[in-house]
C-alpha cells in the first residue's frame, strides 16, 4: 500500500486533484471496516490526518465525530501534564476541533 500510494495521501477531492500529502499519514479503511469494509490492501490507503477525519465525518455524520473530539480533548496531554498550553489548541485535533 505503501508503495501503491508513494508514500502520500490518497485522498482525492472533489475536483479531482490529489492531496498528497507526506505529514500525519494514517491508514484509512475506503470501505470503514465499521460498516463491514474489509482490512484489505484494496480497501486501504494512506491518507493523512486530516483527511481520514473528513473521510469519518463525511461517513458518521459530523455530531457522531464530534463525540470523539470532545472526549479526545477532555484527556490530559502531555502538555497540560507539565503546566504548559499548547501553542496551537485548535490544531490538536485536525481542523475540526472545537
Amino acid at each position: 500500500m505503501w508503495k501503491r500510494d508513494g508514500g502520500r495521501c490518497a485522498w482525492v477531492g472533489s475536483d479531482g486533484c490529489r492531496c498528497n500529502s507526506r505529514w500525519k499519514l494514517e491508514l484509512d479503511h475506503i470501505q470503514p471496516a465499521a460498516l463491514g469494509g474489509p482490512t484489505t490492501i484494496d480497501n486501504l490507503r494512506l491518507a493523512c490526518r486530516p483527511h481520514n477525519l473528513l473521510h469519518a465525518e463525511n461517513t458518521f455524520g459530523r455530531e457522531h465525530m464530534d463525540r470523539f473530539r470532545r472526549d479526545a480533548n477532555a484527556r490530559p496531554t502531555p502538555l497540560s501534564r507539565a503546566g504548559v498550553a499548547s501553542l496551537y489548541p485548535g490544531m490538536q485535533l485536525g481542523m475540526w476541533a472545537p
